[in-house]
């Protein structure tokens, strides 16, 4: 029988839309700001701000063992996980900095970040986020 990926991406966006909260998502530009020196990056003024529903909840401890050394010390120290569902918006987060809580002013950084897509279509992004 085969998978509805399609299927499971509408559930994950409709149980977080249903539970979820506004946050607005800062997403860097992948744009290089100068062709000619490209080792200077992007431009830090060109980036977009996303608003989405999403989750931000503490990691539950039994699966820790899942992430590196580094990630282990930021849950330690009070990181939070983010959950937001890919079909939420059109804007590819992969390249996000910050997350902003509009509820409670909570100003996350984004450590970082996983993408749940276990067959051609993405599901969930999940961030790991430090304050």
């Amino acid at each position: 029988m085969p998978v509805d990926y399609n299927k499971m991406a509408t559930i994950a966006k409709t149980l977080i839309e249903a539970n979820g909260k506004t946050l607005t998502v800062i997403v860097r530009s992948t744009v290089v700001a100068d062709v000619t020196k490209p080792w200077r990056g992007t431009d830090p003024a060109d980036q977009t701000e996303v608003t989405v529903l999403g989750i931000v909840v503490p990691f539950r401890l039994q699966r820790i063992s899942e992430y590196s050394e580094e990630v282990m010390e930021l849950i330690r120290r009070g990181a939070m996980r983010g959950l937001i569902a890919a079909l939420s918006t059109d804007v590819d987060l992969q390249t996000a900095t910050t997350i902003i809580d509009s509820s409670t002013g909570y100003k996350w950084q984004v450590k970082g970040l996983k993408v749940l897509n276990p067959g051609p279509v993405k599901l969930l992004y999940e961030f790991i986020l430090a304050r």
